[in-house]
Formats: structure tokens, C-alpha cells, sequence
């Protein structure tokens, strides 16, 4: 089986990925940059932009969460993990002091090429809120034919201040990515 966990970071996929490799124990795991680096089979976690025509054989599930949370969470970590991120994401690092005003870490462009797939039969679009607070771990048990088992969660260390002009920033520059019906 070939399993590729893709997201725009800081939303989830991490626990995804990790209950995906608990649960079916692949030969091969490991965090891709680039489509083209797949083995024929595994467990692959990117944050890369989905390709123009994905593999009909492989499993994708696209995990999203609020970009301004993602946002700045991004932005509390260190600086290595802000560096290796933004490389991740097709960012530029160079103009990360505008994060608030603009989409540096390319979200919309991530969401977008991604969602432009979401009606495939091989790919499964996974909210933040479905991981941590609803019923993830039973669509994406349905999706893989394997029982998976989220962990405890822990309260979600990001918040918005609405206070912080960072934040409201960014509540505007990254408004419209995600559909508001949409759990995140």
C-alpha cells in the first residue's frame, strides 16, 4: 500500500501520518519534498503541492486545519523549524516578517492544488477537527481498510489573540482559503 499524508503543516498531519504508520507498518516511511522521491509503496508525509495527475494506485489524504492558526503557529517555532518549513512549503524564508500581510508560506496555493482533487476516489480530505475533537479516525479507517487509533489529544497550543495585530493581519490574508462549511 502507498499512503501519502499531504497538508499545508501545523494542522494535524503529523498525528495522521503517525497513526497511519502504527497501524499498517510500512517498509518505507519518511517525509518527502518532491512527488517524484515516492518509493511504489509506503507511508509519506509532505507538505508538497499535489501534482497535476496523482497516482491511481496510491492513498492521499489532504489534512487542513485554519491557515491563521497554521500560520502562526509556524511563527512560535524556532527559527530551524521556520527555515525547514518554509522550504517545505515552497515558501520564502527571506520574506517571512510579512507573514501577516502576505501568504509567504503559500497556503492557498497548497489548499488549492490539493482541493482541485478532492472528489477522487483515492483521496480522503481530513479536517483539523475531525483528527482532534470528531470522527477521523473512523473515515480514515473506512478509507484504508486498517484500523486506526488516533492519540489522546492535548489542547491545541495556538491561539488567536485578537489583540495582536499580527493576528488580525493575517486573519485577512488568509480569510476564504478553507470553505466556511468546512469543519477546521
Amino acid at each position: 500500500m502507498k499512503v501519502i499524508v499531504a497538508s499545508f503543516g501545523n494542522c494535524g498531519s503529523t498525528e495522521v501520518f503517525g497513526a497511519i504508520v502504527r497501524a499498517t507498518k510500512p517498509n518505507h516511511q519518511s517525509f518527502v519534498r518532491y512527488h517524484a522521491d515516492l518509493p511504489s509503496e509506503g507511508c509519506f508525509k509532505t507538505h508538497c503541492w499535489a501534482p497535476a495527475n496523482l497516482d491511481p494506485t496510491a492513498h492521499y489524504i489532504y489534512v487542513y486545519g485554519d491557515p491563521v492558526l497554521s500560520a502562526i503557529a509556524t511563527h512560535r517555532h524556532a527559527e530551524t523549524f521556520q527555515v525547514l518549513h518554509y522550504r517545505n512549503m515552497g515558501g520564502n524564508y527571506d520574506l517571512r516578517a510579512d507573514w501577516p500581510h502576505e501568504d509567504t508560506l503559500h497556503i492557498r496555493q497548497n489548499y488549492e492544488s490539493w482541493a482541485k482533487h478532492f472528489g477522487e476516489p483515492n483521496v480522503l480530505p481530513l479536517g483539523y477537527v475531525d483528527v482532534f475533537l470528531g470522527d477521523g479516525a473512523e473515515k480514515l479507517s473506512k478509507f484504508l481498510g486498517v484500523e486506526i487509533e488516533f492519540r489522546p489529544t492535548v489542547p491545541r497550543a495556538t491561539v488567536f489573540n485578537p489583540e495582536n495585530e499580527d493576528h488580525q493581519a493575517a486573519r485577512f490574508t488568509y480569510s476564504g482559503i478553507i470553505p466556511e462549511d468546512w469543519s477546521i
